[in-house]
């Protein structure tokens, strides 16, 4: 179903999990006096490996009262003043003897610094600057893995960013979920959608083991990942999770559509009932549909009840289109009185014949010859019918019953010329050419 494919895409276009950026990049002070290096750890971020603990070389103590120095003018919000502390360091004569702990404290806290500016290249090569040293300790380097990964992804560098959380990924112990929601919306954007999905579902299952919340987005990602990939089934089923987990009106929308993508038109009819009955349509496009749905199910008269009022509430639409269906809907409920306004105004606003055609069938139901007879003339000088030998029928039949025998019959012959209405047209011949022929008799008879 065409509807409810647009009503579907319309909702998933650019729906990527939010994540928040946790860089690892912590202040010196975090550093300072430990045994071993260890990153300040973001909400909610994996723990890192276990791993056979390394002596960790110490800091000089001139090096760190020059880096607590650099921190406490920063925390005072003069971060130009901070690095130009940093810039002395790395430029005096004592850089190169420093052992490699010092450098990567150093570095780190130049990653720390510009992404507090937002200076994102100038992060991502301070983070390059701390692996390239030799010996890091665990922590320091499964941290910025993990804040560079970050760092590649905010700069859409995503091929990048895949590869050093790979390498996280193979040096971090008991990764999280968040983690794995990263790695998924990394191959999400790279329309690697066999690696994105399984990450994104490994997340929500440590959650779930672990007895933790499983965010609305998450979903959401899974969900857009099937639908483009065309798994409607499973598209389908992760609806049904978030309309169960979140109800809201989209997701009973969506999943109405996909009832219609999988032809369970029944399931979609029922679904979209139930969000009437809660009063959630209140689109031109929802009422629409809903009212095509009762149609479809058999119900015309509740159609023609809520598209009626939807129009003169000025919901729906005020379009040939909506007038038509209004009228076809009070027709099949037979009620061909109130079928004849809403062709009326669907008429003058069409651009073909066809609405006018379908006002000269209600005005012959209704036993309005003159008015039918008006209608089909309209109906032709508008012009592009669909079925003009239909058309040719019902002026057949109201002209007959005007008297008008001899129009009848020449409307008759034109509407046998049509396959179609050959059937209906050479019995209506037959019937029509009778009674004229009664009439002149009866006529001659009297005169």
């Amino acid at each position: 179903m065409a509807l409810a494919k647009k009503t579907f895409k319309s909702a998933i276009v650019c729906t990527v999990a939010s994540l928040a950026l946790t860089v690892v990049s912590a202040p010196i002070s975090s550093y300072l006096g430990m045994g071993q290096a260890q990153a300040e750890k973001a909400k909610e971020q994996p723990k890192h490996a276990k791993r056979k603990t390394k002596k960790t070389p110490t800091l000089n103590l001139k090096l760190h009262e020059k880096l607590q120095e650099a921190q406490k003018i920063n925390e005072e919000g003069n971060p130009t003043a901070a690095l130009k502390i940093l810039d002395d360091i790395r430029s005096s004569s004592k850089f190169a003897k420093y052992n490699s702990y010092e450098r990567a404290m150093i570095w780190n806290f130049y990653a720390f610094m510009y992404y507090g500016q937002e200076n994102y290249p100038k992060t991502i090569e301070a983070y390059n600057n701390v692996l390239k040293q030799p010996d890091l300790p665990d922590a320091l380097r499964v941290g910025t893995l993990y804040g560079l990964s970050q760092i590649y992804f905010v700069q859409e560098q995503y091929d990048k960013a895949i590869k050093v959380l790979n390498q996280w990924f193979q040096v971090a112990e008991n990764p999280g979920a968040s983690a794995y929601i990263l790695l998924g919306q990394m191959y999400y954007q790279t329309k690697q959608y066999a690696k994105a999905i399984p990450a994104v579902e490994k997340a929500i299952a440590i959650n779930t083991e672990r007895q933790k919340p499983i965010k609305e987005n998450w979903y959401l990602l899974l969900r857009a990942m099937y639908y483009d990939r065309g798994d409607y089934k499973k598209t389908f089923e992760i609806l049904q999770i978030l309309a169960s987990k979140y109800p809201k009106k989209e997701y009973y929308s969506q999943l109405a559509a996909m009832y219609g993508e999988l032809k369970q038109e029944f399931k979609q009819y029922s679904t979209v009932a139930a969000m009437n009955d809660a009063q959630l349509l209140s689109k031109n496009a929802e009422l629409v549909t809903y009212a095509q749905l009762l149609l479809q199910n058999e119900r015309p008269y509740r159609a023609a009840v809520i598209l009626d009022k939807g129009l003169k509430k000025k919901i729906v639409e005020e379009s040939d289109r909506n007038y038509k269906l209004l009228g076809n809907a009070w027709t099949l409920a037979k009620e061909d009185k109130k079928a004849i306004p809403a062709f009326e105004v669907a008429a003058k606003l069409s651009k073909t014949g066809d609405t006018y055609a379908a006002l000269a069938q209600s005005y012959l139901n209704v036993e309005d010859w003159k008015k039918a007879v008006s209608s089909v003339k309209k109906a032709f000088q508008k012009g592009k019918l669909k079925r003009p030998d239909t058309a040719h029928v019902v002026n057949g039949m109201a002209l007959f019953n005007l008297k008008r025998y001899s129009e009848s019959i020449a409307a008759f012959e034109k509407a046998k010329k049509h396959k179609k209405s050959k059937k209906i047209a050479t019995q209506w011949l037959r019937y029509v050419r009778g009674e004229y022929d009664r009439a002149k008799k009866l006529k001659k008879g009297l005169s």
